[in-house]
């Protein structure tokens, strides 16, 4: 009889856009459940699927004890033999309990966010998540920086990069020349991904090059505390074509582009930079945790300074102004670089090992 597995996550598009391939490969080996806080789509086709229909984003403290008093019951009445946690509520909630339910468990730290990047909300963050996550079985982090971050011991904790990525959805395509060169950013509109700085350098990039260079910013709309106002975004369209996210669309952006820009001030591991690297896109990101995991500097992309508007545009400048031949030999180290270390094959692999010393 195979033992069970109990993914918990905050989110159903979690489960999709991150977790469903390596759902799949554990189902070979394991019986796989999976447990959200949110509620599920209606067009759901995935198997052995629960929700708990809450808030995750709530910060009520009534609403929250009933969530972990469901979360508690959930897990008495699966039993499973390891719970694995991703993101930040189930990381807190999904630990607790199984504490106490005497649980093997595994918090996986997909990225610390915009709390690790203020100092103060820093420190509490660190003294509170290291407590909760010394109540696991084991912990993986993302990043060397994330670890360095909690101080834990190998025995303990592990590093795999990231979820991995569709290798075979993504591959190397060496880019027809053109008349313009075209910078691409997509993410969520979050102050903390670098969105203002983004829209600044394309500023000027394009002031100064005019018709030569095309900015597209490609985004869903984020409502948390740390959003990037839509209001302001508007202000740049004459510099930047402001393009509402789809998978579609993406993908033919991302064909489409040069230079994937991700000016961001801390990642867990950037997908997105995997995906538009695997394809042969030019990396423009920042020398931070998550992102400078990916790019070596000068040899698979570049690393800007982060929160700096000036260190942009000079290497935007700079990835202008190379010969198409250095463009594509960067381009194409990095793409090599991330089909060796980072799809799918090779994440789910190294999951399915640390499991497997567990259970």
């Amino acid at each position: 009889m195979k033992k069970k597995i109990l993914i918990f996550v905050n989110d159903y598009n979690n489960i999709v856009n991150l977790r469903y391939n390596l759902i799949s490969y554990l189902r070979l080996f394991y019986e796989v459940e999976i447990l959200v806080i949110d509620k599920i789509k209606n067009n759901n086709k995935i198997k052995n699927i629960y929700s708990l229909n809450k808030k995750y984003k709530s910060i009520n403290i009534l609403k929250d004890f009933i969530l972990l008093f469901k979360i508690f019951n959930f897990l008495k009445k699966r039993s499973p033999d390891l719970v694995i946690n991703f993101t930040i509520k189930p990381l807190i909630y999904g630990t607790l309990t199984s504490y106490f339910l005497k649980i093997k468990s595994i918090n996986v730290v997909t990225g610390l966010g915009s709390i690790f990047i203020n100092k103060i909300s820093k420190k509490f963050y660190t003294i509170f998540l290291k407590i909760i996550l010394n109540l696991n079985t084991h912990v993986i982090f993302q990043n060397k920086s994330d670890k360095k971050i909690f101080n834990f011991n190998n025995k303990s904790s592990d590093i795999i990069n990231g979820s991995g990525y569709d290798y075979f959805k993504f591959k190397y395509i060496k880019k027809k020349g053109g008349n313009n060169f075209n910078f691409l950013m997509v993410s969520r509109l979050i102050k903390d991904k670098g969105i203002g700085e983004y829209l600044e350098a394309a500023r000027n990039i394009k002031n100064k090059y005019k018709k030569k260079v095309n900015f597209f910013l490609m985004s869903s709309i984020d409502n948390s505390l740390f959003s990037f106002p839509l209001s302001k975004i508007y202000n740049y369209k004459k510099y930047v074509k402001f393009i509402k996210f789809n998978k579609k669309e993406y993908f033919n952006l991302l064909n489409l582009s040069d230079c994937f820009v991700l000016p961001s001030y801390r990642e867990g591991f950037s997908k997105t930079i995997l995906e538009a690297s695997s394809m042969g896109k030019f990396i423009l990101t920042t020398d931070v945790p998550g992102c400078r995991d990916i790019v070596i500097h000068k040899k698979t992309g570049i690393l800007s300074k982060a929160k700096d508007v000036k260190s942009l545009i000079y290497w935007m400048r700079f990835i202008y102004s190379l010969k198409n031949k250095e463009r594509e030999k960067i381009s194409f180290d990095g793409s090599q670089r991330v089909k060796k270390k980072f799809t799918y094959d090779t994440i789910n692999k190294q999951y399915l090992r640390v499991i497997k010393k567990i259970i």
